[in-house]
């Protein structure tokens, strides 16, 4: 007789059952070893939970926990692997389920599987030896569970033990309708069969014993059939995805073997920030291809590709004034999108985890003369634009205060420098604002003429204004010129002059006023010896300051035919139109040879 065996691998203390993993099951083990052999007695494991359905039976090497294998060698340890599944719509208490492997024999249990449930059980380590073996499971063998159907519960698996490639043969039927389950093999092939079994048992609490007191025989007519095992290529898009097959995890671009008609638990496990949208199949097929906990069905060489999309999650952007007002149509731009605020100052974004640049459009034109300048977002950062990280969907709100435009002007236009200057400006709600005028030379301030609510008009200067609205302020100026000047000298060269010569005329002057000439004009006029005028050549000269002195050359070519004798010439200096100063002195002649 042989004790009990422990549930788990290597470790005596058997833990709770945990759903669709491989983690040691809680189960009592009767293990029964035929007198007429030798062979050593084997333990049975149950992995989280079962099924009343025996989907697949496979062979993993021990030392490769959750990789089937396509070679056993002689001594090899190797494990033998079952998927039970629940495919009823009651939950099934307290089963049991019977392992034989050649003539060993071990029973677990009582476990509980819910509906739709999918426990994996194991039986192992065992040591590979040469030649062919059968492991049979068979679930509730007693038939002691209320079942839809009772032709599901039973499956065969025999492979061969050597150097090349595992050849395996599965054979599905029906459980037994006897109290115990018991068989002694007398044939055992790889043909169709009729196979009689006997075992002489006698029950006690917890095991079987080997003894001569009862003896209980069912024959069970099994075919057995060729089934092929098949490969097949797990993707994931995005590659950092993983899917679990039967409680194995399959990373991008790995493979697993398994027999045709095989069904085999799937979860697909997306990435942090990505969750799974379909399966992409190909030589086989998936009972959903949108669910993410779902069974594919094996009958030949295939892949299959678990698709993940990256979770989104809405960002929601609030344009807002001072007061708390809603501002539309103000741009946001979100990393690579832009989108406008909406009346109710309000954007949205839909995006994945990551981070982003965020900004804001500023300034916005409002109605005229207003505009609307960003302050800060809502945790007081006042860069714009600014990066922020997304983890989950977030809502920002965005503050904005109000300018209004203040318009500064002179008249008439040119006679005064202003403070601000001449032109356009922009100032914050509220915010006083100094004006001045500095009138230019020969000009006099007068008075302001200001419009809008806060403006100032009078003959105060300096004078403020408070920006309650747009303002406009206009300075009005009143000419005091003083336009006076004179010829210091002139002189002429060369002089006597022959015809056909140039005589050049050295004439100085001076503003002796209080203003500017911005543009003033020199003549000369030459008359010959009858006192006829036949000349008048000019010079038209800019930028005279008061005060100023300035030297300036006109030239006039003597004609060819000129009359000899003694010529004389005036000169005179006008400024807009207006007469300055005059030099007619008797002395001013040129001699013409």
């Amino acid at each position: 007789m042989h004790p009990p065996f422990t549930s788990d691998r290597g470790n005596s203390n058997p833990l709770p059952a945990e759903r669709n993993c491989r983690s040691p099951f809680v189960w009592s083990i009767l293990f029964l070893l035929l007198t007429s052999l030798a062979s050593p007695a084997f333990p049975v494991h149950a992995a989280a939970s079962s099924d009343l359905t025996i989907d697949s039976i496979w062979l993993e090497d021990a030392s490769q926990i959750g990789q089937p294998v396509s070679q056993l060698s002689p001594g090899q340890s190797f494990n033998i692997i079952a998927t039970i599944r629940n495919a009823g719509q009651d939950t099934a208490s307290g089963y049991y389920i019977d392992v034989y492997y050649d003539s060993d024999y071990g029973r677990g249990g009582p476990d509980n599987i819910a509906p739709g449930e999918v426990q994996t059980w194991y039986v192992g380590p065992l040591a590979a030896q040469a030649g062919t073996h059968t492991t049979k499971w068979v679930v509730d063998p007693d038939n002691q569970i209320a079942e839809l159907g009772e032709t599901n519960n039973q499956k065969e698996l025999t492979f061969t033990v050597g150097t090349q490639t595992v050849t395996t043969t599965v054979t599905s039927s029906s459980t037994s309708s006897t109290t115990q389950l018991t068989s002694t093999s007398t044939s055992s092939t790889s043909e169709s069969t009729s196979t009689s079994t006997s075992y002489t048992t006698e029950s006690t609490s917890s095991e079987l014993t080997s003894a001569s007191t009862t003896t209980m025989t069912s024959s069970t007519s099994s075919t057995t059939e060729s089934t092929q095992t098949f490969t097949v290529t797990f993707y994931t898009d995005p590659g950092n995805g993983v899917v679990t097959a039967d409680g194995i995890t399959k990373t991008d671009q790995t493979t697993g073997i398994y027999s045709g008609g095989q069904r085999v638990h799937l979860l697909a496990n997306p990435m942090s920030g990505y969750s799974f949208t379909s399966w992409e199949t190909s030589g086989l097929s998936v009972d959903d291809q949108y669910a993410s906990d779902t069974h594919m069905t094996v009958t030949s060489d295939g892949s299959l590709k678990a698709h993940f999309t990256a979770v989104k999650y809405t960002v929601t952007v609030f344009t807002t004034k001072t007061d708390g007002s809603a501002l539309g149509g103000v741009q946001v731009i979100f990393g690579s999108e832009t989108k406008t605020t909406d009346s109710a100052g309000k954007a949205e974004f839909l995006i994945p985890a990551g981070s982003y640049n965020l900004g804001v459009q500023s300034p916005i034109a409002g109605d005229s003369g207003i505009q609307y300048v960003f302050t800060q977002f809502t945790d007081g950062v006042t860069q714009n634009p600014r990066t922020v990280t997304v983890s989950a969907s977030a809502t920002c709100e965005t503050k904005y205060k109000t300018q209004y435009q203040l318009t500064m002007q002179v008249d008439p236009s040119g006679t005064a420098g202003t403070s601000p200057g001449v032109g356009v400006w922009w100032y914050d709600a509220g915010h006083t604002v100094g004006i001045q005028a500095s009138p230019a030379s020969g000009y006099s301030f007068q008075s302001w003429a200001g419009s809008g609510a806060g403006s100032y008009t009078g003959t105060a200067n300096p004078a403020s204004v408070t920006m309650n609205e747009p303002l406009s302020e206009t300075a009005t100026l009143a000419s005091s010129a003083i336009i006076t000047g004179r010829i210091v000298s002139v002189s002429d060269s060369p002089d006597p002059v022959a015809r056909r010569r140039t005589v050049n005329f050295s004439i100085t002057i001076k503003n002796t006023g209080n203003i500017v000439w911005s543009s003033a004009t020199i003549t000369v006029k030459i008359y010959r010896p009858d006192g006829a005028l036949v000349a008048t050549p000019a010079l038209t000269v800019k930028g005279i300051q008061p005060g100023g002195q300035y030297s300036y050359r006109i030239s006039w070519r003597v004609p060819y035919n000129a009359p000899r004798g003694i010529w004389h010439y005036k000169v005179y200096v006008n400024y807009a139109g207006v007469f300055i100063a005059s030099s007619t002195d008797p002395a001013n002649t040129i001699t013409v040879r």
